[in-house]
């Protein structure tokens, strides 16, 4: 039952997505504490992160929620 957030519908050996550790089936809730709805909204928040500083993901994973943080 997660009403909001960007589902993985899939994730591709070798890309950043893999790198950062997301699966298919998890909703990204937040990324840097910004609340992601929309792609639009989950693309802005990629543009605008610093992935040398760190981004830190907030992750809903089979029933359960975690954060999950990535650094270059």
């Amino acid at each position: 039952g997660v009403k909001r957030g960007v589902l993985v519908l899939g994730v591709e050996d070798g890309s950043l997505a893999d790198d950062i550790g997301l699966q298919e089936g998890d909703v990204i809730l937040e990324i840097n504490r910004k609340k992601i709805e929309t792609m639009k909204d989950f693309e802005k928040a990629v543009r605008d992160a610093n992935f040398e500083k760190g981004i830190l993901f907030h992750i809903h994973r089979k029933g359960s929620s975690f954060y999950l943080t990535y650094k270059k």
